[in-house]
């Protein structure tokens, strides 16, 4: 069974590609080959179930101030309120406005035509 605990070398090694260090950059500043960068993120990302660097520098952030990467219950009930939030405003603000009486009017000019559409309430 692995873990999601990463070495100390393996920190190091995420922490430059998450500041976004290429893997050349990263062997230049840890005295390795990029091969072993490569093959060091390849475990990494394994380890973590991680697929894109920017995946590893959320991992890293939320690493390094604290922050729960997990999604929570109670996040997901915040998102779908603020979403619900959102669409009663939207729908209301439909509502009140249906009652509005449209003009169209067509003027013609030659060939070309016209159309202008006036919202009276």
């Amino acid at each position: 069974m692995q873990t999601n605990r990463l070495t100390k070398r393996e920190y190091e090694i995420a922490d430059l590609i998450a500041w976004g260090c290429s893997a050349d950059e990263a062997a230049d500043r840890l005295h390795v080959s990029p091969n072993t960068i490569r093959n060091t993120l390849r475990n990494i990302y394994e380890k973590l179930h991680l697929n894109k660097a920017n995946e590893l520098g959320a991992y890293i952030f939320c690493t390094n101030y604290g922050v729960s990467a997990d999604q929570d219950k109670i996040g997901n009930v915040k998102r779908a309120v603020c979403a619900l939030s959102l669409l009663a405003l939207f729908t209301f603000h439909l509502t009140s406005t249906f009652n509005d009486t449209i003009v169209r009017r067509v003027r013609s000019r030659g060939r070309r035509t016209e159309t202008e559409l006036i919202i009276e309430a």
